[in-house]
């Protein structure tokens, strides 16, 4: 699993770099990008889909909110249900962000044929799902 993460950490920082121009971190485009994906979602869904904790999630939306990038709907009951979605400017913004990003994953793949990425994301979703249900086993 380390791997992993260090393969996560300088991701990060790359998409730090190319998207820095834009006046966006990484886990600020991965929000956009998940409205963008959705339309609208509660506060909770998008904190379980980035990976990041509410608390972080929270704070992220008031300052791309502030920024005039998403919008946040009034939920009477629960604001963990607080639907959220992008604006015409955190649309466009996105628009603007999508090719610097593709080049940076085209970058990633260069020496992958189609069948060895393909092999590696279905052994990656595996992966994935077997995280996803193994609770606690030895």
């Amino acid at each position: 699993m380390a791997h992993f993460a260090r393969i996560e950490r300088r991701h990060e920082q790359n998409a730090n770099r190319v998207l820095a121009q834009a006046g966006l971190v990484h886990r600020e485009w991965r929000v956009l990008a998940l409205l963008s994906e959705h339309e609208m979602l509660a506060i909770n869904r998008i904190a379980e889909l980035s990976a990041t904790e509410r608390s972080t999630i929270s704070k992220m939306l008031d300052r791309l909110e502030a920024r005039g990038l998403l919008a946040r709907a009034a939920s009477e009951t629960d604001a963990r249900a607080t639907p959220v979605m992008l604006t015409p400017a955190g649309r466009a913004l996105l628009a603007g962000t999508i090719p610097r990003i593709r080049a940076l994953f085209d970058a990633y793949r260069k020496g992958f044929s189609a069948a060895e990425h393909a092999t590696l994301m279905e052994l990656l979703e595996r992966m994935g799902q077997r995280v996803e249900t193994v609770e606690s086993e030895p």
